[in-house]
């Protein structure tokens, strides 16, 4: 069954309000969501807007209104990016983004973000991606760092909800201030290669190749702001 099928399966069983077809329609946009994103990301996935769009309106019918917005923001993305949307899909979207709006705090919404846990890293740095780093000290415990996707690890997706943006993007910028200085362990720091993003036990960030640690950023606040979306 092709994915537009499958869609209009989903589609059906949540009409359907029958709790078990509405139980199956979750997990079918789940598994076409999980397969779809990384495919969308190297450039082959025309249906990820309408797959995007329903993996939010699973999340809100659940009240996770922030990760409801976080993949209606993908969807719009993807719309926006692709041929011009139905107007059945626009107005599902609309209406979806302006529903969860309505149910976040007001003081949800910023011009930047800063925190200690920098979501937007892990966009970077997921579906099997090799990223190079680069850092730069900024003065005192300020910091730039920077991700560059190599050859074959197509592009990011990045998502800020309390920004309201996405952008696909193949390099992406952030700045930290950390506790302590940042920590390096290897010894070539023009070749920062990451394929996985874990916070230790200790809340530091630390990033690794393989089963190889390459650097530690100590606890820090990140910041991100929509300029970094222009």
């Amino acid at each position: 069954m092709s994915k537009s099928e499958l869609l209009k399966k989903v589609d059906a069983y949540i009409e359907s309000g029958i709790p078990d077809d509405v139980e199956e329609a979750e997990r079918i946009t789940y598994e076409l969501y999980q397969e779809a994103r990384p495919e969308y990301c190297m450039g082959h996935d025309e249906d990820f807007a309408e797959i995007a769009l329903r993996e939010a309106e699973a999340h809100a019918r659940v009240g996770l209104h922030r990760d409801a917005l976080f993949h209606f923001l993908e969807a719009e993305y993807a719309a926006g990016a692709s041929s011009p949307a139905s107007k059945e899909f626009s107005k599902r979207l609309s209406d979806g983004i302006e529903s969860v709006k309505s149910e976040l705090d007001p003081d949800f919404f910023k011009e930047k973000v800063v925190t200690r846990s920098p979501y937007w890293l892990f966009d970077l740095v997921r579906d099997d991606a090799r990223v190079r780093f680069e850092i730069f000290h900024l003065g005192g415990n300020r910091y730039e760092l920077t991700g560059y996707r190599l050859e074959g690890s197509g592009s990011a997706l990045i998502v800020s909800p309390e920004l309201e943006c996405a952008k696909m993007v193949k390099e992406f910028t952030c700045r930290f201030t950390s506790d302590d200085p940042v920590i390096y362990e290897v010894e070539d720091l023009e070749s920062l290669i990451v394929d996985r993003v874990d916070f230790t036990g200790d809340d530091e960030l630390a990033f690794y190749n393989g089963e190889t640690r390459v650097f530690l950023i100590p606890k820090a606040d990140y910041e991100l702001c929509q300029a970094d979306f222009c």
